[in-house]
């Protein structure tokens, strides 16, 4: 049926069906279409375009047909509640029928151990909701602790716990006997569970085996849901309460969200440890308008001494309201305060902090909170400071400062000290208060609360800005702003974990029989895999394939490592690393696979963007690649880079491991103090990459493909060299002069060729001084001025047959004479 092939009339009646894990809406919706869809990623590969993903909608409920060929509309039952809140907002009378799990007893906490850590509220969310996402941060929490919990309180109810590898479900196997649950036994695609077993651990394949019975099991708890979801076909037999426990929330894609929420829910729960729940502040803006006329041509620490630090109007409305709260002056707050009374009227009598960006607004803060202590990070010297700061930084470092004391507290010193009460922020900042992750967290039984009051400073438009910023910032963390929050209630806890994804591991335990190799990240179960292959098939480590670099698993590691570790920017495409999902990954990864072994790969048009160059009013363009064109020069990097690392030479440095810009500077100085050639010659390349030509990136590599294979004994496929070639020469492969510097190769291409049109033929000069070269930056050791001239015509000359020039900038340094600026540093 088509969208929108008939209309359905209003106030008609809709049944919703519960079916196990399915719901089943009668009659079709045609609405439903549009309103419950997500985004997936489909791969194609043009010669025109280069290799292009697009985005697609991809509907999350569908048409099935009864045998009796009636039509109804079918999806997962986590979207039982919002499909019908929207049916019901559009004027349809809903009944919901079917079966439903049934309600979990009262839990048993006599059963929890009282040496370990328990989550209470975490045990509650699982008898409050039938289904559920438990997010939690690894390496903080362990998940066999959250799953040994539900078990021990419900004693009497059946559990299948759902992993994604063999290996997973033995490890946790052995987790949980340690733990004391001996009733529990794992089912894999080849192996059957011990019939009788209150837990069974089973893979998503072995489900379908008739000793798991899962019909019969009260609760199923998922681990790794993002791979298991990809799959329509694995909850048909689960009928009990379904849960998640998922890591790395903040990794995730829009459409693995709204797969989650298609199964799981649209309840989360965030746990940052055990015993602990995620603390989420409460914040409200104070506006200040008044007491500062600015001047032009300021500097922006003297516009905060003038407009904030030393504001005394500011200063008296700050203290005014930190010491109404401290001091329970109800009147004050709601006569001098009243767009901020309301939150702030349950917590009088708490304790205040004043936040300050530095001391000497901690010192002018003081003249009106006269006796309150000063918690600073450190401070160089105490005595040079009034008897008044003096006493007040002498009391800030006494223990009860720190826990219970109203204090004003600058930013070095907010992440020692517990978040609670109120905290009135003072200092103009950027961002999020510095808090440790600790400081946001709270025990599970204590009900503790949070609030901020921010200054909305009005009187300059920079502090402005900066408040609309603050406010973005904390809507995007899921914390409550004057009231509102950008996401629903039930996830706020979940986005305040971490601001950059961790590196994901699984912890192994030895097996009783066989010993396995250390296997820490998925990266490692590649080569784990790829070792015993190469073993079997009789490779040699000696030669590079074109297949090694385009293996499917190898793309997508490096598109994990870029997605952690490199730049977080889009391509021309407009897709980020975290716009696609896990398995929409695999399918594009394996699509440029193909693309790239049947030699139909293309790189896209890269997106241009000019950026400022340091200490110069010029831009330079920079070339972005796409996010999947970035691994595929990854891949090659990290295929060819140990084995080009065998062809530099030691004044090389830029882009190779090890040789950092400060490795090279103090082997620079230290060879000018042993040599005592103290005249520098210093040069860039004028526009290296936009100038170099293409055939002599692929002549120089044919050289190193020679040279390896010679000296070396490593033979390198052409099909990697014309991959190298397919990648300068861009999506029309009619490119002749220029790299893209947003490519992750076009480093160590510019390497090689300089490697040989500059490195080798100065090495073979006798009579040449010492030279070091930081990819295209240049530095030349000279005993006089006259020979770092000839030795700039010398390099000129070398540098023609590449048609490359000098920038004729930085010239020739005498260093006992005058200083220079080299790679930034002087």
């Amino acid at each position: 049926m088509e969208n929108g092939a008939y209309q359905i009339p209003k106030n008609q009646h809709v049944v919703i069906y519960r079916r196990a894990q399915y719901i089943e809406i009668i009659p079709p919706i045609p609405e439903l279409y549009e309103r419950f869809q997500t985004v997936q990623h489909l791969a194609k590969a043009t010669k025109s375009e280069g290799f292009l993903v697009e985005e697609k909608q991809f509907v999350l409920v569908w048409e099935m047909k009864d045998p009796f060929n009636k039509a109804f509309m079918q999806s997962f039952a986590g979207l039982e509640k919002p499909v019908k809140q929207f049916l019901e907002e559009n004027g349809y009378e809903v009944e919901l029928t079917g079966q439903r799990p049934d309600l979990l007893p009262e839990p048993k906490w006599e059963k929890l151990s009282s040496n370990r850590a328990s989550d209470r509220r975490m045990i509650r969310f699982v008898q409050q909701n039938e289904r559920g996402v438990i997010a939690y941060r690894k390496n903080e929490v362990e998940v066999e602790s959250l799953i040994a919990q539900i078990a021990l309180v419900w004693p009497e109810e059946s559990i299948v716990v759902i992993v994604t590898r063999q290996r997973d479900a033995q490890t946790l196997f052995n987790k949980l006997k340690r733990r004391g649950l001996y009733q529990v036994s794992v089912a894999t695609t080849h192996k059957k569970p011990v019939a009788g077993r209150r837990i069974v651990i089973a893979t998503d394949n072995a489900l379908k085996h008739n000793g798991v019975q899962t019909e019969s099991r009260s609760i199923c708890i998922c681990l790794n849901p993002t791979e298991t979801v990809n799959r329509k076909d694995w909850p048909i037999q689960i009928t009990g309460r379904l849960y998640a426990l998922h890591s790395d929330v903040l990794t995730l894609s829009k459409q693995q969200v709204d797969f989650l929420d298609m199964f799981f829910g649209q309840k989360w729960l965030y746990i940052p440890r055990h015993g602990f729940l995620q603390l989420v502040p409460n914040v409200n803006f104070l506006e200040y308008k008044g007491g500062y006329s600015s001047r032009d041509e300021m500097t922006l620490c003297k516009l905060k001494r003038e407009a904030i630090w030393r504001n005394d109007k500011r200063n008296r409305l700050i203290s005014g309201l930190a010491k109404a709260i401290a001091y329970d002056d109800f009147r004050a707050i709601g006569a001098k305060y009243p767009s901020v009374s309301k939150p702030l009227l349950p917590k009088v009598s708490e304790r205040v902090m004043v936040l300050v960006e530095n001391l000497e607004h901690a010192a002018r803060l003081l003249k009106f909170l006269k006796g309150w202590p000063i918690v600073a990070g450190s401070v160089a010297d105490i005595n040079a400071h009034g008897s008044l700061v003096q006493h007040a930084l002498t009391e800030g470092q006494k223990p009860q400062s720190a826990v219970s004391s109203d204090i004003i507290i600058t930013s070095s010193a907010l992440q020692k000290i517990n978040c609670d009460g109120v905290l009135i922020r003072a200092d103009a900042g950027t961002g999020l208060p510095p808090f440790s992750r600790k400081c946001l967290t709270v025990g599970d039984r204590v009900p503790s609360s949070f609030t901020i009051i921010d200054m909305a400073d009005r009187h300059h438009p920079y502090f402005r800005k900066q408040s609309q910023y603050r406010k973005e910032e904390y809507l995007d963390q899921g914390w409550v702003v004057n009231g509102e929050s950008m996401m629903p209630t039930e996830r706020r806890e979940l986005l305040f974990a971490t601001s950059k994804p961790n590196r994901a591991t699984v912890m192994l335990l030895p097996y009783a029989r066989r010993q396995f190799p250390k296997i820490d990240t998925a990266y490692d179960y590649y080569l784990h895999r790829k070792e015993k292959r190469d073993q079997k098939s009789g490779k040699s480590s000696n030669v590079i394939t074109l297949k090694q670099i385009a293996d499917h698993e190898y793309l997508l590691y490096c598109f994990q490592e870029l997605r952690r570790y490199g730049g977080l920017g889009a391509g021309k495409d407009d897709i980020s690393y975290f716009d696609i999902s896990t398995s929409d990954c695999a399918k594009v990864f394996r699509k440029l696979s193909e693309s790239l072994l049947r030699g139909r790969y293309r790189p896209q048009f890269p997106r241009k963007v000019p950026i400022p160059k340091p200490g110069t009013d010029e831009k330079r363009t920079l070339k972005i690649n796409s996010i999947f064109d970035r691994s595929v020069s990854m891949a090659l990097d990290k295929t060819l880079a140990p084995q080009l690392e065998k062809l530099f030479l030691e004044g090389s440095y830029g882009n190779r491991t090890n040789r950092s810009p400060w490795k090279m500077l103090a082997q620079l100085k230290k060879t000018v103090e042993e040599t005592g050639r103290w005249v520098l010659v210093i040069e860039d390349i004028r526009k290296a990459f936009d100038n170099v030509k293409v055939n002599d990136i692929v002549k120089t590599h044919q050289q190193a493909q020679l040279e390896l294979k010679e000296k070396h004994g490593i033979k390198i496929n052409d099909s990697v060299v014309n991959l190298i070639s397919t990648i300068a020469k861009g999506v029309t492969q009619k490119r002749k002069k220029g790299i893209d510097q947003g490519s992750n190769y076009s480093p160590q291409s510019l390497n090689v060729l300089l490697h040989y049109i500059h490195d080798v033929p100065l090495n073979a000069e006798v009579a040449f001084p010492l030279w070091y070269r930081y990819v295209d930056n240049l530095t030349y050791l000279c005993e006089s001025v006259s020979e770092g001239q000839r030795v700039l015509i010398k390099v000129q000359q070398i540098l023609n047959s590449a048609s490359l020039k000098l920038k004729g900038e930085d010239g020739i340094v005498d260093l006992r004479k005058t200083t220079s600026s080299l790679l930034g540093f002087k």
